[in-house]
């Protein structure tokens, strides 16, 4: 997995991964099973202060020996975080893009949205969380008419989904 991919995957920033990765003297890219030792490593790390040289051989070992997770009351804690691991990583895998790199770069999920504007700290965030702003700019576009329709009938759904929802609780 890559550096991003690994990050994300951790819910921890690229800076936290790359040091933990270049700690611990780790090739690169990372296969899953590393991904989740170095997971459970940094919150050894995090959560009760174990070196991050210590704590990344003792989970590597009771990862591989499973009969070792029951004697350290530190692994057996932390394995609870497994589950979770291996599902970021699932979606990591299955959502990650890479990107292009080199000038002229456009943002290959949001198009529509001006370079001057993905820059921005609010737009930034909202992109972050998902929202679509492409769509809102597409919008902003059209004719001011266009935008009237468009908006009585958005209107016009939801006055129905209301109604609908009130016979339905009667």
């Amino acid at each position: 997995m890559r550096l991003g991919q690994v990050a994300s995957a951790l819910g921890v920033n690229e800076k936290t991964a790359d040091n933990a990765i270049r700690t611990l003297g780790l090739r690169r890219p990372l296969d899953e099973d590393t991904v989740q030792a170095l997971g459970l490593a940094l919150r050894a790390k995090y959560r009760y202060g174990v070196p991050l040289k210590r704590a990344f051989p003792m989970v590597r070992e009771a990862m591989n020996r499973p009969a070792l997770r029951k004697k350290d009351a530190l692994v057996r804690e932390v394995f609870t975080y497994l589950p979770e691991v291996k599902r970021r990583i699932r979606s990591e895998k299955a959502y990650y893009k890479p990107l292009p790199r080199g000038p002229g770069w456009r943002d290959p999920y949001h198009p529509e949205v001006p370079a001057a504007h993905r820059r921005h700290p609010a737009i930034r965030r909202a992109l972050q969380w998902g929202l679509d702003l492409s769509l809102s700019y597409s919008a902003l576009r059209r004719a001011s008419g266009q935008r009237l329709v468009a908006f009585s009938d958005t209107h016009e759904d939801l006055r129905r989904l209301r109604e609908a929802m009130a016979r339905k609780e009667r």
